[in-house]
């Protein structure tokens, strides 16, 4: 194709004619099923593994975040920085009835 445009000097657009047929080929041989997505907050029981005070963490993002530390903007992509890279640490833990458990951290947001 890239031949044929530089004889012709024109953009060559017969692929565009194959492309679905070629997207539907590829779906059908990449077909996978994740799997779900839990929706409700886990609770607390007997089973779960609590982190102690004093434990050094890293705290999950909101948004994106470069690599420079700046924020970026729309949602997560496959390579995007997710957790934040200053390290905090537990000072307390909250449990509360049917709820997940939570952690008051050192830093200025705690």
């Amino acid at each position: 194709m890239v031949a044929q445009e530089l004889k012709i000097g024109v953009t060559s657009v017969e692929w565009s004619e194959d492309f679905r047929d070629v997207v539907s080929k590829i779906d059908k041989l990449w077909q996978r099923n994740p799997p779900d997505i839990p929706t409700v907050s886990p609770k607390v029981s007997k089973k779960t593994d609590l982190l102690s005070e004093g434990t050094h963490v890293r705290v999950k993002l909101d948004e994106p975040i470069s690599v420079l530390g700046n924020k970026l903007h729309g949602k997560f992509c496959t390579g995007d920085i997710r957790w934040n890279p200053n390290i905090c640490v537990i000072k307390k833990m909250i449990l509360s009835p049917e709820q997940p458990p939570t952690y008051l951290l050192d830093g200025p947001h705690g």
